[in-house]
């Protein structure tokens, strides 16, 4: 048996052990190969023994560290408790708190959805007035030949207005999207950080 196989069949028998501990014996085995050199490595499988009896060494020597620590789950059951305790503690002050913030994000959103609401509404009104306006000035056109021609070109300006005003309400809306998105975001990576 050569330093690769003593090695791999001291893996396949440490795979039982956590990790971390696994990791550690395996690096010191490595190692101490590593320090003996090629030479006499022959020499170190003989004073180790097989690679079964160096697991169950290791793993015996690792089950023994673990009976002098105190269980993790004990340790966790009080860490669960003290967190309820601060949690109770915190909510006359918490729960106020996220209220108002939840308040201030709805009336952002309202305040928001009423700008928009408020610029359709006037695009709407313009694009009457321009179609008005054209109507009006068809009517007169044959009567009135300035007045129709005023109102031609007044109702023209307005559907024009209100088309360019409708790409700006797009605009904003869109804007208005991503400002929102942003905040929530920032707020929410500030909470994870």
């Amino acid at each position: 048996m050569n330093r690769d196989e003593f090695l791999r069949e001291l893996s396949r028998e440490l795979r039982r052990l956590p990790r971390d501990e696994y990791e550690k014996a395996m690096d010191y085995y490595v190692e101490f190969f590593n320090d003996a050199g090629p030479e006499n490595e022959k020499t170190v499988i003989a004073d180790l023994g097989t690679p079964k009896e160096v697991a169950a060494q290791i793993i015996m020597d690792a089950a023994v560290e673990r009976m002098h620590e105190p269980p993790k789950s004990a340790r966790r059951g009080l860490g669960t408790i003290w967190m309820v305790i601060l949690g109770v503690c915190a909510a006359p002050i918490a729960l106020p708190f996220a209220f108002v913030i939840l308040m201030l994000v709805g009336m952002l959103l309202l305040s928001a959805g009423m700008v928009v609401l408020g610029l359709l509404i006037a695009e709407a009104g313009l694009f009457a007035g321009g179609v008005i306006g054209v109507v009006c000035g068809i009517i007169l056109l044959f009567s009135q030949p300035a007045s129709a021609l005023t109102g031609l070109g007044l109702g023209l300006a307005f559907i024009g207005l209100s088309i360019l005003g409708a790409f700006l309400v797009c605009k904003v809306f869109k804007g208005m999207i991503k400002a929102i998105r942003a905040l929530f975001q920032r707020i929410f990576r500030r909470k994870k950080a």
